[in-house]
Protein backbone atom coordinates (compact mmCIF):
# COMPACT_ATOMS: atom_id res chain seq x y z
CA UNK A 1 0.00 0.00 0.00
CA UNK A 2 1.59 3.36 -1.32
CA UNK A 3 1.47 5.95 1.79
CA UNK A 4 -0.15 9.38 1.02
CA UNK A 5 0.76 12.66 2.57
CA UNK A 6 -2.16 15.08 2.58
CA UNK A 7 0.78 17.74 1.43
CA UNK A 8 0.77 15.27 -1.49
CA UNK A 9 -0.33 16.97 -5.32
CA UNK A 10 -2.79 15.76 -8.18
CA UNK A 11 -1.76 16.52 -11.44
CA UNK A 12 -4.91 18.08 -12.99
CA UNK A 13 -4.04 17.00 -16.40
CA UNK A 14 -3.28 13.04 -16.10
CA UNK A 15 -4.68 13.05 -12.38
CA UNK A 16 -1.30 11.40 -10.84
CA UNK A 17 0.03 12.12 -7.21
CA UNK A 18 3.33 13.39 -6.69
CA UNK A 19 5.60 14.77 -3.76
CA UNK A 20 6.19 18.54 -3.76
CA UNK A 21 9.69 16.87 -2.84
CA UNK A 22 9.73 15.96 -6.44
CA UNK A 23 9.20 19.59 -7.72
CA UNK A 24 12.60 21.34 -8.31
CA UNK A 25 12.69 24.55 -6.34
CA UNK A 26 13.23 28.15 -7.66
CA UNK A 27 10.59 28.61 -10.85
CA UNK A 28 7.31 29.75 -10.49
CA UNK A 29 6.30 26.87 -12.36
CA UNK A 30 6.98 23.33 -12.99
CA UNK A 31 6.91 19.67 -14.87
CA UNK A 32 4.60 17.43 -13.79
CA UNK A 33 6.82 14.39 -12.76
CA UNK A 34 4.87 11.90 -14.79
CA UNK A 35 3.36 13.45 -17.47
CA UNK A 36 5.53 16.89 -18.33
CA UNK A 37 2.69 19.15 -18.56
CA UNK A 38 3.69 22.47 -16.88
CA UNK A 39 1.79 23.40 -13.59
CA UNK A 40 1.63 26.02 -11.43
CA UNK A 41 0.45 25.88 -7.54
CA UNK A 42 -2.52 28.16 -7.46
CA UNK A 43 -2.18 30.81 -4.54
CA UNK A 44 -5.41 30.75 -1.99
CA UNK A 45 -6.88 32.83 0.95
CA UNK A 46 -4.69 35.95 -0.51
CA UNK A 47 -6.79 38.49 0.18
CA UNK A 48 -7.53 37.00 3.75
CA UNK A 49 -3.85 36.65 4.96
CA UNK A 50 -2.85 40.28 3.57
CA UNK A 51 -5.86 41.56 5.72
CA UNK A 52 -4.76 40.03 8.85
CA UNK A 53 -1.52 40.68 8.32
CA UNK A 54 -2.07 44.26 8.19
CA UNK A 55 -4.29 44.20 11.02
CA UNK A 56 -1.65 41.97 13.02
CA UNK A 57 1.39 44.74 11.72
CA UNK A 58 -0.84 47.72 13.09
CA UNK A 59 -2.02 46.14 16.39
CA UNK A 60 1.10 44.49 17.91
CA UNK A 61 3.28 47.50 17.61
CA UNK A 62 0.51 49.51 19.59
CA UNK A 63 0.33 47.06 22.33
CA UNK A 64 3.91 46.85 23.01
CA UNK A 65 3.84 50.79 23.37
CA UNK A 66 5.43 52.10 20.41
CA UNK A 67 4.24 55.51 18.78
CA UNK A 68 5.27 58.21 16.44
CA UNK A 69 8.22 56.99 14.24
CA UNK A 70 9.08 54.00 15.96
CA UNK A 71 5.65 52.62 15.75
CA UNK A 72 5.56 53.46 12.02
CA UNK A 73 8.68 51.75 11.11
CA UNK A 74 8.02 48.83 13.21
CA UNK A 75 4.53 48.31 11.62
CA UNK A 76 6.52 48.52 7.98
CA UNK A 77 9.09 46.07 8.70
CA UNK A 78 6.33 43.92 10.53
CA UNK A 79 3.75 43.63 7.67
CA UNK A 80 5.96 41.16 5.07
CA UNK A 81 6.92 38.95 8.21
CA UNK A 82 3.49 38.84 9.22
CA UNK A 83 2.26 38.23 5.26
CA UNK A 84 5.14 35.67 5.03
CA UNK A 85 4.07 33.59 8.35
CA UNK A 86 0.50 33.95 7.60
CA UNK A 87 1.32 32.31 3.96
CA UNK A 88 3.62 29.40 5.34
CA UNK A 89 0.96 28.86 7.92
CA UNK A 90 -1.96 28.74 5.26
CA UNK A 91 0.05 26.35 3.08
CA UNK A 92 0.49 23.65 6.29
CA UNK A 93 -3.37 23.93 7.10
CA UNK A 94 -4.71 24.40 3.46
CA UNK A 95 -1.80 23.34 1.51
CA UNK A 96 -2.60 24.41 -2.04
CA UNK A 97 -3.38 22.49 -5.05
CA UNK A 98 -1.71 22.44 -8.56
CA UNK A 99 -2.61 23.79 -11.92
CA UNK A 100 -2.53 23.94 -15.27
CA UNK A 101 -0.13 26.66 -16.14
CA UNK A 102 -1.03 29.51 -18.79
CA UNK A 103 1.60 31.58 -19.79
CA UNK A 104 0.01 35.45 -19.60
CA UNK A 105 0.83 38.00 -22.79
CA UNK A 106 3.28 39.51 -20.72
CA UNK A 107 5.51 36.19 -20.25
CA UNK A 108 5.63 36.09 -23.86
CA UNK A 109 7.05 39.33 -24.88
CA UNK A 110 8.52 39.16 -28.61
CA UNK A 111 10.10 41.68 -30.43
CA UNK A 112 8.00 40.47 -33.58
CA UNK A 113 10.98 40.45 -36.06
CA UNK A 114 9.71 38.95 -38.60
CA UNK A 115 10.44 39.99 -42.35
CA UNK A 116 6.92 40.34 -44.51
CA UNK A 117 8.85 41.05 -47.93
Amino acid sequence: MKSTSRYNTNCPSCGAQFSPLQIPLGKGNFPCPICGVRLVYAIQHTFLITAVSAFVATVFPYILGFRGLAYTLCAICLFPVAWMLGIFIAGLVDPSPAKIYTPRSRDRISLNLTDKN
